[in-house]
This record gives structure tokens, C-alpha cells and sequence, in this order.
């Protein structure tokens, strides 16, 4: 089942990634030319003003994008500003009603508690009227003390020496500050974890992502002050990879937990998310029919969030008022998303009517996707939902018997993901789906299309399956016979190469297991004492999964705080004693991974052999024939 591209992560808040120079920063009144400090976090992060034309931006701790922003408004009032900066955030934060306060000593005041969007972290939303001027900010929770400082500052209120006065504004939160003390630097690392997992689910590297998701969960959910429906995003994502890995029981205990938070979660993706995730999860399992119901109900969320021009199932850009549409989803980052939502939704359709042998409307359906992602250009990661797309359309054209066109597409696939994820996994297996559909007298196109899939392969240490690998292997055959007179050396390194090729065949996760226990047994005969760290290690790996599950079972019972502290050092002392005995096993063994997933070339067979020894290998009989190699 091909994998899907995850919804693009919402834009950063607070817009720029790099810290800026230290000229940026409001000197303090000495003129001495240090950077301004504007107080710390509760988590006791410093926090610096650094000036953007009247305004100013605030960095905390080492978080690489602003805390808080600041920006003079030209509103009539307080509450009109507060209003205005709700409903400018409103696809990214979402804001409970504005509460008249006070800040800066006495001085009239907004306040607009809100979480963000993406992650449910805590955020907010600040008005202060004074001297006839109104400033407003806005940013991440930790970050407001340091905002009404620097508002102070801005204002002339403060001096860049006082100590920020007393204020109604901070003593709302005050109590919540101190109770819910998470750095900005959290909220750094659970959005790099979540780029981790995406691009590793992107390239198909389903373990990574798995890791990457696990991490930025874990984190989420012991942070203080995140709202714990923020974790949804992390958990359904986390879900899928295990789904992807075959391991649908740990997949179906957290896609259970992620329905329960769904309905909640502030972003409203969520419910066609969970469809979508779910639909693939069934597929995933054999369960077409179910899948197919699921990616429907995910495909009418997502076009509920949508412009309606983009609603039909053929949009085109002579629709009336199409451009405006496109120019809306530009500034609208939850239509955009919802919109590559169903573009996927309805290509993964495609793929999973192919799967259940419906050829007609699988074309059909990969078509729909293709012209609705056609007619919207500039949406979010373009370049690899085109190459899923036309991969897609590729298979339904060849499932319909159409290789001309399923050639076509594949190739423009190929080209698309070379510059999206080159050198991966899904590049490779395109080049396989191409080499499929040449015809038997072009045997030396397939081959080189094979050799470039098979590099990369080998590269990753990974295979593929019997039905993909087995026209490469037809093809060197057929070149191997065809020099087998005039150019035996030819003949030769052909037939190399499709033993070579052949072995690739193993990348199910059965025989994965089985290639990890043949290689365990391989270097366990030669050491005892990689025996014994081979089986640190499993013993390791073993106990942590149990922790995890410990703790996702905690999660969905509503284990209270202590316990899932009490979790988490057990999975952190698991981490440690398993990086520990990861390192045992490399010591032990430094070509242990090498027996995994590897590859022999033809001469280093035949040099491991002995008088009276032969290997044979059989491939999985694919295309009504196999071949056997001796």
C-alpha cells in the first residue's frame, strides 16, 4: 500500500527561523550597546527585545523563531485590537473571549487566552492602551511577561533598567505561568521532531518516522500547560507508521485513542485526518472495502473546509471565481491544507480500488486527484504529491493495461521525486513500477532503469518484493543470453546481476525477520561474545517496547501526572541501557548490520564457497515463471 504524504505542518507562528544579528537588539538607556532583556520565562529562559520598525520581536531561550511579536495597532480601541488579532490568527490560534484587564501599572488592557493550532500549546493574545497609542502582541504563553515589558518599553513607560510594575494583566496568568512552567525551546524541539517524522515518512523510512513521532508525542504529553488534545496530530501519525510496519494491533490501540481526541483537538483537520489515517490503516490490513468508506468520509471533511469552486470533483480553472480561490487558500494555511488532504485522500482512494481489483474506477479516481492537484498549483509540498500522484496514475494506467501512458507517468513521476527525495526509497520502487512497463525487446532500457533502483536499494539496505524486482531480473537474463556467443565476459557480468538483483526480493517483513535471525546465528557461530551482546541488545529493545506500551496504556487511561513521570524515567533509563547495548553490538560486531539486508556479488559467493559447497537460490515464482540461480 503506497504511503501517504502527511498534511504540510502549519507555517511557525512568529515567522522568521534565524536569530537576528546583535545590532538588532534595543540597546539598553547607558547606551552600552548590550542587548535588551525583557525578563525570563517561568521555565527561567532570558527573553531579548530586538526592534522591527516600531514595533519589536521577543526571543526566548534558544527557540529559533520569536516568542512573541509586537506591533503597533490602528484600531479605535483595546477591544478592537483584540479582536483583530484573533481573527487574523484564527487558522493558526484559537483564542477563548477577550478579557478587559490591566496592564503596566494601571494602564487599559486586553487579554486573549489561546492555544495553538498546531500542537495545542499554550499562546496568547495582548492589548495595551496607552499615551493614546494602542500596542498589541502576540506569542507563545512563557513569553508574556517579556511582551508586556517590552510593550512598556516601546511605550516609554519603562526605562530598559525598571522592573516591570505590578499588573492586572500578569496576575491573571500568574498562577498558570508558574503551574504550567514549559520553555519555548520545547516547542522548538517538538516541531523539529515533527519535520523529522515527516520527512522520513515522505521518504518511506517508516521506523525513523516512527521514532521521530514517538519523541515529539512523549513530549508533547509531559509538558506542562500543552493541551492534551494538541497530542492528536503526533499519536494518529505515530499510528500509521506502526500500520505501515505490519504492527496493526499497536496501530489499532492508538488510532482508538487518537477518536477520542479528535472531536476536541483545536485543529480542524482532525476529524478527516483520523479518517484518512484510519482508511490507510485498513487498507493496510487487507481490508479494502472498510478503507474505501474511511478515505470517503475523510475526503468530505476535508472538502467541508474548502472554497467551494474547489469542492467538485472536476475543478477547472474556468470554475467562476477561481483565481480569487486560489488567491484565498494562499493567506488561509487550513484550506490549503484541507485541500492537499483531498487531494491525497482521493489518490490513496485510487490506490486502494487498484489493490481491490478494480482497474476502471481506480483510473478514474487517480485521474480526479490529478486534475483537482493540476488546477490548484502552489499548494504545499508540490513537487512530491505531484510524483505520488503520477505514480499512482501510472499503476491504475498500467492495471488497465494502458503501458504507454503508465510508462509516461512513471517517468514524470521518477523526475519529480529525484528532486523531492533522491536516492530513496520511493524513487527506487518507481523505477521498478517504470521498468515493468517496457516491453521484452527493450531489455537494455530495463536493465539500466534497474541498475540505478538497485543501487540505491543496496545503498539503503533494503529490499523490495518479489513481484517488483522480477522484470530486472528477466530483463539481464535476456541480456545474458543474447551475449552468451560472441561476449561470454558480457554474458557473465549480466548474470552477476541478476543474482545480485534477485537477493533484493526479501523486503517483506517476514522475511526481514528472518534474514535478521539468519544473520544473528551467522555471527553468533564466530563469537560468544556477540552472542551474548546480540542478546543484551534484543532483551534491551524488548523491555522498552513494554515500557512504551506501559505508557500508551497509562495515557488512555488517564494515569495521573506522577505516574507518566514515573514512565517516562523508566523509558529514558530503557533508552539509555539500549543505546548502551547497541554499542555493545557494534563493538562485538562491526559487520553485524551488513549481514542484514545485504547483498553478495556473484564472486564473493563463489569465494565463500569450499570444495563440494553450492548455494541456490530461488526467486518467488512473479510473471507465471521464477528463476532458480546455482
Amino acid at each position: 500500500m503506497p504511503n501517504i504524504l502527511p498534511p504540510t505542518l502549519l507555517a511557525l507562528l512568529l515567522g522568521a527561523c534565524t536569530v537576528p544579528a546583535p545590532s538588532a537588539y534595543v540597546s539598553a538607556a547607558s547606551g552600552s550597546g548590550a542587548m535588551l532583556s525583557v525578563g525570563r520565562t517561568a521555565a527561567g529562559e532570558e527573553c531579548r527585545l530586538a526592534r522591527i520598525g516600531s514595533g519589536a520581536d521577543i526571543w526566548c531561550g534558544e527557540w529559533q523563531t520569536p516568542s512573541a511579536r509586537i506591533r503597533e495597532s490602528r484600531e479605535p480601541s483595546a477591544m478592537a485590537a483584540a479582536a483583530s488579532i484573533a481573527g487574523g490568527l484564527a487558522t493558526q490560534l484559537d483564542c477563548a473571549a477577550p478579557r478587559p484587564t490591566t496592564a503596566l501599572g494601571g494602564q487599559e488592557a486586553v487579554l486573549l487566552d489561546c492555544r495553538r493550532r498546531a500542537g495545542g500549546w499554550p499562546a496568547f493574545g495582548l492589548v495595551i492602551a496607552t499615551a493614546g497609542r494602542i500596542w498589541q502582541a502576540e506569542g507563545v504563553m512563557p513569553a508574556l511577561p517579556a511582551a508586556e515589558r517590552a510593550i512598556g518599553v516601546l511605550s516609554g513607560r519603562l526605562s530598559a533598567e525598571a522592573a516591570p510594575p505590578q499588573s492586572g494583566a500578569i496576575d491573571l496568568v500568574a498562577a498558570r505561568l508558574a503551574r504550567e512552567a514549559f520553555a519555548t525551546g520545547d516547542i522548538g524541539r517538538y516541531e523539529e521532531l515533527m519535520a523529522i517524522g515527516r520527512d522520513a515518512n515522505q521518504a518511506e523510512r517508516f521506523v525513523a518516522a516512527e521514532t521521530a513521532y514517538r519523541a515529539a508525542l512523549a513530549l508533547q504529553e509531559r509538558v506542562p500547560g500543552a493541551d492534551r488534545s494538541g497530542s492528536f496530530t503526533p499519536l494518529v501519525l505515530l499510528a500509521l507508521q506502526l500500520s505501515n510496519q505490519g504492527r496493526h494491533p499497536e496501530a489499532e490501540a492508538l488510532f482508538a485513542r487518537a477518536a477520542i481526541l479528535a472531536p476536541r483537538a483545536a485543529d480542524p483537520l482532525a476529524p478527516a485526518m483520523l479518517a484518512h489515517y484510519r482508511g490507510l490503516h485498513e487498507a493496510n490490513r487487507g481490508r479494502n472495502d472498510a478503507g474505501l468508506v474511511a478515505l470517503a468520509q475523510a475526503a468530505a471533511g476535508y472538502a467541508r473546509l474548502l472554497p467551494a469552486a474547489l469542492r467538485e470533483a472536476d475543478p477547472a480553472p474556468a470554475v467562476p471565481g477561481f483565481a480569487n480561490t486560489l488567491t484565498a487558500l494562499s493567506i488561509d494555511p487550513i484550506a490549503a491544507r484541507a485541500l492537499v488532504g483531498l487531494v491525497e485522500a482521493r489518490r490513496n482512494t485510487a490506490a486502494v480500488l487498484r489493490a481491490a481489483g478494480r482497474p476502471a474506477e481506480a483510473a478514474a479516481a487517480a485521474a480526479t486527484a490529478e486534475r483537482l492537484a493540476a488546477a490548484s498549483p502552489g499548494i504545499n509540498g508540490a513537487d512530491l504529491i505531484a510524483a505520488r500522484l503520477q505514480r499512482t496514475g501510472g499503476a491504475a494506467a498500467a492495471s488497465t493495461g494502458s503501458a504507454t501512458v503508465a510508462d509516461s507517468s512513471f517517468a514524470r513521476s521518477v523526475a519529480r521525486f529525484a528532486r523531492g527525495v533522491p536516492r530513496s526509497r520511493p524513487y527506487a520502487e518507481t523505477l521498478l513500477l517504470r521498468a515493468a512497463q517496457q516491453p521484452a525487446d527493450a531489455a537494455a532500457l530495463t536493465a539500466r532503469l534497474c541498475r540505478d533502483a538497485v543501487a540505491v536499494l543496496q545503498a539503503l539496505r533494503e529490499g523490495t518484493t518479489a513481484e517488483r524486482i522480477a522484470p530486472c531480473i528477466d530483463a539481464l537474463m535476456a541480456l545474458s543470453a543474447a551475449a552468451s556467443n560472441q561476449a561470454p565476459n558480457e554474458a557473465k557480468a549480466r548474470l552477476a546481476e541478476a543474482f545480485e538483483a534477485a537477493q533484493l526480493a526479501q523486503g517483506q517483513v517476514t522475511t526481514i525477520q528472518i534474514a535478521t535471525a539468519a544473520a544473528r546465528l551467522t555471527a553468533s557461530a564466530r563469537d560468544p561474545a556477540v552472542a551474548l551482546a546480540l542478546r543484551g541488545r534484543e532483551a534491551a529493545e524488548r523491555a522498552l517496547t513494554a515500557i512504551y506500551r506501559d505508557r500508551d496504556a497509562a495515557v488512555a487511561g488517564g494515569a495521573p501526572v506522577a505516574e507518566l513521570a514515573a514512565l517516562d524515567r523508566r523509558i529514558a533509563a530503557g533508552e539509555a541501557v539500549a543505546g548502551d547495548a547497541d554499542a555493545a553490538v557494534q563493538a562485538a560486531a562491526p559487520g553485524f548490520a551488513q549481514l542484514v539486508q545485504s547483498v553478495a556479488t556473484a564472486d564473493a559467493t563463489l569465494a565463500a564457497l569450499r570444495p563440494g559447497e553450492a548455494l541456490v537460490l530461488n526467486t518467488v515464482p512473479s510473471r507465471g515463471h521464477g528463476w532458480t540461480f546455482v
